[in-house]
């Protein structure tokens, strides 16, 4: 199952394979999944450092898929809850989105278990919010390169497959009316990569971002989760975040003109 949208795993618990986490995303079934256990809960956080608890929980409960109008008769529930900033868990908050007891008290304590030993605390016993903020920052980096790495290496396949032919065909094609001022304007941007290397990477964001006319759609015929996916995809075959822009801010500068002529 896919995380929310804008947020990054913070924290799971170990689950056993295959729990509610490993269900795909469209949610729906037509016989129970067997999955170790019927709900499952994790910590999210955002850009902004803003934390959620996100709750899955599998249940005999009819869904209808939209674009078919098909009926399943099992179905998950995400709940999505916003937390404060020492990540305390209200006990009104989850009972107001999941009324069932039990399952409330099973989130509470492993959400509880896991935010003791997580939120740093002062001399005071109370949370150190500086403290608290870096080890977000830190958990929030780690995610992303978690993230990165596992898109470049799903979709690694037909990312690297017509990379050879893309990169001959650009170099003596469109390359060959750009070559002195695309790789110098990479360069003067602070790339740090040989003249091969650097075309390597604009060929692979040209592959990445090729929809084939039809937006949202890999050039396997598969679909991206969302723009946000495609952007991290990108990012980890670029190495950094930082790279990623630069490369493509060279490519907007030096080929998107040749587009007017």
């Amino acid at each position: 199952m896919h995380t929310p949208r804008g947020f990054f795993v913070l924290y799971q618990p170990p689950y056993r394979t295959p729990s509610v986490f490993d269900l795909n995303a469209r949610g729906m079934f037509p016989r129970r999944p067997p999955v170790t256990r019927a709900w499952g809960m994790r910590a999210v956080v955002a850009e902004d450092l803003r934390v959620a608890l996100q709750v899955l929980h599998l249940a005999k409960k009819q869904a209808v898929e939209p674009s078919t109008s098909r009926a399943y008769p099992w179905s998950v529930t995400e709940t999505l809850i916003d937390l404060p900033g020492d990540l305390a868990l209200s006990p009104e908050a989850l009972e107001e989105k999941i009324p069932d007891n039990a399952l409330c008290q099973g989130i509470t304590d492993e959400f509880t278990t896991w935010r003791t030993g997580y939120v740093p605390t002062g001399d005071n016993g109370s949370p150190d919010m500086e403290a608290l903020s870096r080890k977000l920052q830190a958990g929030l980096a780690e995610s992303k390169g978690n993230l990165r790495n596992e898109l470049v290496r799903r979709n690694a396949p037909w990312i690297h497959a017509a990379l050879p032919r893309l990169v001959q065909d650009f170099k003596h094609g469109l390359y060959l009316r750009v070559a002195d001022t695309l790789y110098p304007d990479y360069r003067n941007r602070g790339g740090e990569d040989t003249e091969e290397a650097f075309l390597k990477k604009a060929m692979l964001f040209q592959r990445i971002y090729d929809t084939n006319g039809t937006p949202g759609t890999k050039p396997d015929g598969s679909a991206w989760k969302d723009d946000d996916e495609t952007w991290e995809c990108w990012i980890g075959c670029a190495g950094d975040e930082e790279e990623a822009k630069r490369v493509c801010r060279t490519l907007e500068a030096i080929l998107r003109p040749l587009e007017k002529n």
